[in-house]
Formats: structure tokens, C-alpha cells, sequence
């Protein structure tokens, strides 16, 4: 799932960077020799309009586009938000469990508010365990969406 509901908290330019790191996960997805069901969740008309600059956004296959949030189209308990922000460490990609990746580029801005999120709706939070494998990488441990989408996707 990519969690659209903070798109109204990105400037232009971060929802043009946000579209063309949706665009990778759809071409990494249509690559992967088992590719994922994607739902673009809480999706706006706004966030919709700047979407639709891609040419075929709307047929993608493999991606559902849904206006209604996440938490009315899944059982609570499937679900996991994957958050930078959390302190559990994701240990192994479960099958039977749904993955959120907030679709949100901020530079930052607003830190926490995807965990505040998960804790809001009573969700499970992770963090994928970067730490753990890129100690010595200096600056920040944030990922962009479709990276996270990717890692994911292989793991899987």
C-alpha cells in the first residue's frame, strides 16, 4: 500500500519528486518475476490530477487506485506501516501481512507523523534495519519511497 493521505502536506516540487518515485515502484513492480498487488490509498483529486501527467497512471496493472483509506479496505491486524520513525525493527517480510509505505516526500518537515499515524489507528509499526546493515553510512537513514517499495518487492 502507498498511503497517499500527506499529500497535501508536500510542496509542488516534492509531489512532482513523490509522482516520479511512484512511476519507479510501477516499472519496478512490472519487472519483478512475482509483482505485487499495489493499492494507492486516501488518494485526493488533487494528488489524482498530478498523477495523471503520466500517461496510463489510471490502467496500470497491478495498482489500484482508491480514494478511501487503508484502514477501510483491510483488516487492522494484516496491516504494517513501514516508518523510519519506528523503533521496531522490521526482522523478515511476513507474506500474509500487508505493508504501508507513507507516499510522502517532505525533506524532513514533518518528521513523525507517519508512526503518529500507525499509533493513531493502532497499527504496527517498523522501520526496515538500516542501521543494522549501513552503520557506517553517515547523514540520514531515510529512504524514498520507491526504494523502500523495492526492498520490499525483492523480499518478498
Amino acid at each position: 500500500i502507498l498511503d497517499m493521505e500527506f499529500y497535501d502536506l508536500m510542496t509542488h516540487k516534492e509531489s512532482i519528486s513523490l509522482r516520479q518515485q511512484i512511476a519507479y515502484c510501477y516499472s519496478a513492480n512490472k519487472k519483478a518475476s512475482s509483482p505485487a498487488n499495489v493499492y494507492l490509498t486516501g488518494i485526493s483529486s488533487k494528488a489524482l490530477d498530478c498523477m495523471r501527467v503520466m500517461n496510463g497512471f489510471e490502467s496500470w496493472p497491478t495498482f489500484k487506485i482508491e480514494n478511501k483509506s487503508f484502514i477501510e479496505l483491510f483488516p487492522k491486524e494484516d496491516l504494517v506501516y513501514l516508518t523510519a520513525d519506528a523503533e521496531t525493527e522490521l526482522e523478515r517480510v511476513d507474506p500474509k501481512k500487508i505493508y504501508i509505505i507513507g507516499a510522502f516526500v517532505d525533506k524532513n518537515r514533518h518528521k513523525g507523523v507517519t508512526l503518529q499515524k500507525a499509533k493513531d489507528l493502532g497499527l504496527k509499526a517498523a522501520c526496515l534495519p538500516i542501521k543494522k546493515y549501513l552503520k557506517n553510512i553517515k547523514g540520514s537513514k531515510i529512504l524514498t519511497v520507491n526504494t523502500v517499495f523495492e526492498i520490499i518487492l525483492k523480499t518478498m
